[in-house]
């Protein structure tokens, strides 16, 4: 899937959203698995940093000086990934990949967040629980339910 660069944490979050769609598909148990690791290693994460600003301008320390942070933030994103694939499953991914093609212009994340609410809402409500510094667990229900 070529993408244009948009932002690290939109990155992160197609990185770990290919992966469960993957899980989800090929073996489901795996998926649900991580979904439960996802969940519990949230609460259990410090995060003093929360705003995705500082997930993109603080990227490298938050893994050289706070690993723990940059792992709450890498859970939140994840709980984004269970809400996101939930009702769009793979399809998903075809939209991006049509609402971002190559060669045009990266956004930051203000922008990102406003194409993504359209595309699939509730981001923008992720947001803000990010930068409250309490992102709300997704966890999916079982498939077949």
């Amino acid at each position: 899937m070529a993408l244009v660069h948009q932002t690290k944490w939109f990155n992160e979050f197609l990185a770990s959203y290919v992966g469960y769609a993957y899980l989800k598909t090929k073996v489901p148990s795996k998926a649900f698995s991580s979904e439960i690791f996802w969940t519990v290693g949230l609460g259990n994460s410090p995060h003093t940093f929360t705003k995705l600003d500082d997930f993109e301008s603080k990227y490298d320390q938050l893994q050289e000086k706070y690993p723990g942070n940059y792992g709450w933030y890498q859970l939140a994103l994840d709980q984004r990934v269970i809400e996101v694939y939930a009702p769009s499953g793979v399809e998903y991914l075809r939209e991006i990949r049509k609402e971002f093609p190559s060669g045009v212009q990266p956004l930051d994340s203000a922008q990102l967040l406003t194409k993504l609410e359209r595309i699939s809402p509730g981001w923008k409500a992720w947001a803000a629980h990010l930068e409250a510094g309490n992102v709300k667990a997704a966890l999916a229900p079982p498939s077949g339910q």
